[in-house]
């Protein structure tokens, strides 16, 4: 299973500060039409807002019920193309919507979510599918494949991108000791010019019942609460894990600090690996809960640059 791109979330209230501007899908139209990329979209589309409106959730062509597109309110390609402020209330307005999503879908358990960097008129967004289990599709991973054909509207032809080839799981192989210390050595050297201060040498990490070597973390973000490591199995060069340090299994039981702390370190290690390995763009994911195909039960956000 290709078991690595998606996110999600569990029970928390819809925080004071965000206006939820439509529950469902007979409300009338409220607000002011929004744009994505080159496509103007209809406020009776918009279902969350931010406070100041940084950020914006809309219901466009779902892939299943619930299914909902977080997206930053002006238009970018790139995740570096955001500012402090943007990029902080984007991952806000994703924990609502993860919220919004699962009480929208009966018997939903647990959710997907992709960040997509932008090509040609697609901006940067982030999908937010809830799940119920395996039923919902054909195979595992067809809900990447459907995320990855994904168009804003019906009708509308997909931009052609360089898809993310990963290999199947009969043909990943565990890595060495050796070599995966070598590769977090080389990602580590990067942090002085990238992430001042990140790269000091680390204590061992406990990933749920896994233990992570020292030597296989190579970025711990300045409030400790955040780790990166290098993957045993990676999908693609440069593969490499964010966590918590604290065991926490659904998104949704982060502290608003740690949740803040974890995106604002996921950015950090994405200029890293994309300095490492050349890449020009990056996919960024989380499965939160069993229902999305999470194999380990510990926040874990997959950082894959190509």
């Amino acid at each position: 299973m290709r078991a690595a791109l998606l996110l999600g979330a569990t029970t928390l209230s819809v925080a004071a500060g965000y206006r939820l501007v439509r529950l469902m899908a007979g409300t009338s139209r409220v607000g002011v039409d929004e744009r994505f990329g080159a496509l103007s979209i209809g406020a009776s589309q918009l279902v969350l807002a931010s406070a100041r409106r940084l950020a914006v959730a809309f219901e466009l062509n779902p892939i299943l019920a619930g299914h909902l597109v977080v997206a930053p309110r002006r238009c970018v390609q790139r995740v570096n193309e955001l500012d402090d402020a943007e990029y902080d209330e984007l991952w806000r307005c994703v924990r609502q919507a993860q919220v919004l999503a699962e009480g929208r879908r009966a018997g939903s358990r647990a959710s997907n979510l992709l960040l997509k960097e932008g090509v040609g008129d697609a901006p940067l967004h982030v999908h937010v599918v809830p799940r119920t289990g395996p039923a919902d599709f054909e195979r595992d991973d067809q809900v990447f494949d459907e995320l990855y054909s994904w168009v804003p509207l019906p009708g509308v032809s997909p931009t052609p991108k360089d898809k993310l080839e990963v290999p199947p799981d009969s043909a990943r192989r565990d890595r060495s000791a050796e070599q995966m210390a070598a590769e977090a050595a080389t990602y580590r050297g990067l942090c002085n010019d990238l992430a001042p201060g990140c790269g000091k040498p680390a204590t061992a990490h406990a990933f749920s019942k896994f233990p992570i070597a020292s030597e296989q973390i190579f970025y711990t973000s300045p409030s400790g609460l955040t780790c990166a490591f290098v993957n045993l199995r990676p999908l693609a060069n440069g593969h490499v894990l964010v966590t918590p340090r604290r065991i926490v299994p659904r998104i949704g039981m982060l502290t608003d600090e740690e949740y803040e702390d974890l995106w604002r370190s996921v950015r950090d290690v994405q200029k890293i690996v994309e300095a490492a390995t050349g890449a020009s763009q990056s996919e960024l994911g989380v499965q939160d809960g069993r229902e999305a195909g999470q194999s380990v039960p510990h926040v874990h956000v997959h950082v894959l640059p190509h």
